[in-house]
């Protein structure tokens, strides 16, 4: 059998699968790997990926206009990207910002995206992998506020606080590093 020569994208993803099952959550959630796409998407689009020297872990101030912009995005990207449907043994699975056709993941990506670009900290913007109520594998983008975990969803027009949306958390990216996972 050949040899594969190792590449140093292959070493990036390999690093980062690493660091993100060899560090605990801030809140104390069980190390675990980031999902593969992720890790592709991060290799992609390094910018939404990074951790700022600075990274704020605290949960946003909730306010009247944190609730209406959060609304606002959830609803502009639900409106934008039309509901596909990933077709089994389609190839890797992919993780893209703003395309016209998309599943959870495109959705959830997106809208941590147009938030970072608003000026919203990483550390209050995490990717989780949910099972919803029908036990169906899901990812939505949970923000955190002092009001508790809110939940931007594709599935939902409304941003709901997490205990109300029926999903059970799965893993989620953590506070302090967006490029490590806990459960």
């Amino acid at each position: 059998m050949p040899r594969r020569r190792v590449t140093a994208p292959l070493m990036k993803a390999i690093a980062l699968l690493a660091a993100s099952a060899g560090q605990a959550s801030a809140r104390g959630g069980e190390p675990t790997l980031a999902p593969l796409a992720f890790v592709r998407f991060c290799m992609e689009n390094p910018a939404d990926c990074r951790a700022g020297r600075d990274q704020r872990t605290k949960p946003l101030v909730w306010s009247e206009d944190l609730s209406q912009r959060l609304a606002l995005v959830n609803a502009a990207v639900n409106a934008q990207i039309i509901p596909q449907v990933r077709a089994p043994g389609s190839g890797p699975e992919r993780w893209s910002i703003a395309p016209t056709r998309g599943d959870c993941n495109d959705y959830a990506v997106t809208k941590r995206h147009r938030l970072l670009a608003q000026g919203y900290p990483p550390g209050a913007l995490l990717l989780a992998v949910v099972t919803t109520a029908r036990n169906e594998g899901h990812l939505v983008l949970v923000v955190r506020t002092t009001r508790g975990d809110l939940v931007l969803d594709n599935l939902d027009t409304a941003v709901r606080p997490f205990p109300e949306t029926g999903h059970h958390l799965v893993s989620r990216q953590t506070p302090a590093d967006p490029r490590v996972w806990a459960s």
